[in-house]
């Protein structure tokens, strides 16, 4: 717990940090800080620091992702505090102040970085009493749970100060509403217009000269602003989570347009995510923990079956192959998708999964777009991806390593893989206004009921798969050029219309 009596070590707080006093004075174990730029963070995470190491006799730190960031802008602000200040020893080389408390004990404050594990400002082996985590967000999730949070394990009255600029869906914005929810936790936001800190005189003149969504995220602290090379603004899918459609739109948009799914594989130590798509509306997600195959198969079928879905593309690397010879044995016919695969287009796109994602995008920023409502999952795989230009000039989407150390631990984008599956070919436009040419049941050549039983049951209680019964059902997802094995031959089928 900190014992902060301002003012104090030549530290007057702002009235903006008043609340974040307060709350310190209550004892409070985490404080995430949102804060604009030029708030005056880092003069208050000094003085947290230096106050508490003056009051109580341990080790503090001031964390940043590399050391040599941490003594750049945290070492000036703190010997500014300590000027004057008797027994205080600076150690250049270990980047760490010695302070003699007035009850004669020592306390020290490092200059560490979560990024620096092979050095001697790593934060593995450490205990530390209180920290400045400075620029939480690009600290990155996996080094703060695996690294920083447990150096203060099993340590009475510890506390952390969290802070940071919004930047995108990140571990800032995940701690930001841990905050809200945790038991001695809190979360403060402080935007520009707010503070009072600078004038709305020069903020008008910054937002002049500034993009609208990087004066958003910097100086009003808006999450839904896009980040930079931020491939789906969380603006559009927030809209798009809490647009309404009625009923009978939607039982047209069903009875009208194509059913698609889209399932990204993992076994035994991922997710597996499946997606329903149709026009407009991702119908639902279906994610399964670590799954089994059998689990795997049962999910895939049951989805197709309950919509009775035209395409089901799925991912073919890795144990995408296995898994889609056991989905055909289950009377489906999967289309696998090569990720790292030539695109469609590729002057454009460096691979496949570029120009999926791209789809992707276009169709979350259409006006009528419906996703799940108020599902953070979804809002945070949708929006974690960003992108990169190659040398060819065509749109690569960013290394999965790197967003994964956005996300923490063994964590990828399963869902937004799965959804942009759904987009492996592009569909054509279909109007739901004039005459409906492409109805489902002409474009597969069957109403949905008028599908033969798959299984016959015996008296004697045994099964009996039908050949005609599979032959149908798989006729149901055919696509163009696809061989069907209960057919006579190779057959080539035009996507809408009959073979």
């Amino acid at each position: 717990m900190l014992d902060q009596q301002p003012p104090a070590f030549g530290y007057a707080p702002r009235d903006a940090f008043l609340p974040a006093h307060d709350l310190f004075g209550k004892g409070i174990r985490m404080l995430v800080l949102v804060c604009h730029r030029r708030a005056g963070k880092s003069t208050f995470g000094a003085f947290s620091l230096v106050s508490s190491a003056v009051n109580r006799a341990g080790a503090y730190a001031w964390v940043s992702p590399r050391v040599a960031t941490s003594w750049a802008v945290g070492m000036p602000i703190v010997r500014a505090m300590l000027e004057g200040m008797p027994h205080v020893k600076w150690r250049l080389v270990e980047k760490t102040v010695e302070i003699v408390t007035p009850s004669g004990e020592i306390s020290h404050i490092h200059f560490l970085g979560s990024e620096d594990t092979d050095t001697g400002g790593g934060l593995r082996g450490r205990g530390l009493i209180g920290v400045y985590a400075d620029e939480i967000a690009q600290i990155g999730a996996d080094d703060f749970w695996s690294s920083l949070m447990p150096t203060q394990a099993n340590i009475a009255d510890a506390w952390m100060i969290a802070a940071g600029t919004p930047r995108s869906e990140d571990l800032l914005l995940d701690l930001f509403r841990l905050g809200q929810t945790r038991d001695n936790w809190a979360s403060i936001i402080m935007p520009a217009s707010e503070t009072g800190i600078i004038s709305a005189q020069e903020l008008a003149e910054i937002a002049a000269t500034m993009p609208e969504a990087q004066y958003l995220r910097e100086f009003e602290c808006d999450f839904d602003a896009t980040a930079p090379n931020q491939l789906i603004a969380r603006s559009y899918v927030v809209a798009a989570q809490t647009r309404d459609m009625p009923e009978t739109r939607k039982l047209d948009i069903l009875r009208t347009l194509p059913v698609t799914v889209g399932w990204d594989f993992a076994m035994q130590s991922d997710d597996a995510v499946g997606v329903a798509v149709c026009g407009p509306i991702m119908l639902e997600y279906v994610r399964l923990p670590k799954p089994t195959m059998s689990e795997i198969g049962f999910a895939v079928k049951q989805m197709v079956d309950k919509y009775r879905a035209e395409y089901l593309f799925t991912d073919s690397g890795n144990i995408g192959v296995s898994v889609n010879e056991y989905l055909r044995a289950l009377a489906l016919n999967p289309i696998g998708v090569n990720f790292g695969g030539r695109a469609d287009d590729p002057e454009r796109f460096a691979n496949k999964r570029a120009e999926m994602f791209f789809r992707l995008k276009e169709w979350c920023e259409r006006d009528d777009t419906v996703l799940p409502p108020d599902d953070l999952y979804v809002t945070k795989q949708l929006t974690v991806s960003r992108y990169e230009i190659d040398a060819s000039n065509r749109l690569k989407l960013e290394d999965k390593s790197k967003i994964r150390k956005r996300l923490g631990g063994n964590s990828s984008p399963d869902l937004a893989d799965a959804a942009a599956l759904c987009f492996a070919i592009k569909h054509p436009a279909v109007s739901l206004d004039g005459d409906p040419i492409y109805r489902r049941q002409h474009r597969t050549g069957h109403r949905p009921g008028d599908l033969p039983p798959l299984v016959t049951h015996l008296p004697d209680g045994s099964k009996v798969y039908s050949s005609e019964a599979l032959a149908a059902h798989r006729k149901r997802h055919r696509q163009n050029e696809v061989y069907d094995p209960f057919d006579d031959g190779l057959e080539t089928f035009d996507v809408w219309g009959e073979p």
